[in-house]
């Protein structure tokens, strides 16, 4: 996932520091621990499953909640491929 791909998905003001690379928010998103060594990512992009965990750290909500968004995000195919 790019900057601007991101932008796309999240078009509020709240985001529009994403239009700007030299902004504190991009240059964290674009930051070294926001790639996967594995799947060989640019400069420019961001690993999605890495901002899911990051998200999931820094969002409100119940613990119960986070927890299963958390175990989808590490185990390929969810509750439905796992019991």
């Amino acid at each position: 996932m790019s900057l601007w791909s991101l932008r796309k998905a999240l078009p509020t003001a709240a985001w529009i520091d994403l239009t700007k690379p030299q902004s504190p928010l991009a240059q964290v998103l674009l930051s070294a621990p926001f790639k996967d060594e594995s799947k060989g990512q640019s400069d420019e992009q961001i690993d999605v499953d890495i901002l899911k965990v990051w998200s999931l750290l820094h969002c409100a909500g119940k613990p119960a909640d986070k927890t299963r968004a958390l175990y989808c995000i590490l185990q390929e195919g969810g509750f439905e491929k796992h019991e």
